[in-house]
């Protein structure tokens, strides 16, 4: 083996050792089970966006119809009141 062999050699063990101590630092054989665990987190936490946008316009509708209900009931009264001044 001449020396230009065995530095390539050497080199190659050096990142071959070097991507096998990564590939276990982040999981080894259950790293793809983690990348689709946050995959299923990041749609849950997608869902929970939509359900907080929708109760924000829930909580819109409720609060201006009850503005909007107590307007038409104040109408109500101030034309019920007006009737009966009339009579």
């Amino acid at each position: 083996m001449e020396v230009f062999e065995m530095v390539v050699a050497i080199v190659a063990i050096v990142i071959a050792g070097k991507v096998l101590s990564t590939w276990l630092r982040q999981g080894g054989p259950k790293a793809g089970r983690r990348f689709a665990r946050r995959k299923d987190l990041d749609d849950a936490l997608a869902r929970l966006e939509q359900a907080e946008d929708r109760i924000r316009v829930l909580e819109k509708i409720a609060t201006d119809a009850d503005r909007g209900l107590a307007a038409e009931i104040d109408q109500l009264a101030a034309s019920d009141a007006a009737k009966r001044a009339s009579m």
